[in-house]
């Protein structure tokens, strides 16, 4: 949580809660385990890689539309890498 701050978490854990609810229990389970391991790799069927892909680049295009538009992230190398971060949050998940 650190490395993307709690402020920045928090949304992205709104935009799941609001635009994919059937996703948000899995999330949350995961966010809150006391052994999660956060992973960015996932070895799956094409199909099942399709419906990854597409609910991983949904909420990171939200994501990053917020952190444009409302000047929420300063641009370092920090920033710039928040959004892998997400992004292993998403796959840990999924």
């Amino acid at each position: 949580m650190k490395a993307v701050g709690l402020y920045n978490y928090n949304k992205l854990e709104q935009i799941i809660k609001q635009d994919h609810a059937d996703f948000y229990p899995f999330f949350m389970k995961t966010m809150q385990s006391n052994s999660y391991n956060p992973c960015n790799m996932l070895i799956a069927s094409k199909e099942i890689f399709n419906e990854y892909a597409t609910l991983l680049f949904s909420i990171l295009d939200k994501y990053h539309d917020w952190i444009s538009v409302s000047g929420n992230s300063t641009i370092n190398n920090a920033a710039l890498r928040s959004s892998g971060y997400m992004g292993e949050f998403i796959t840990s998940a999924f």
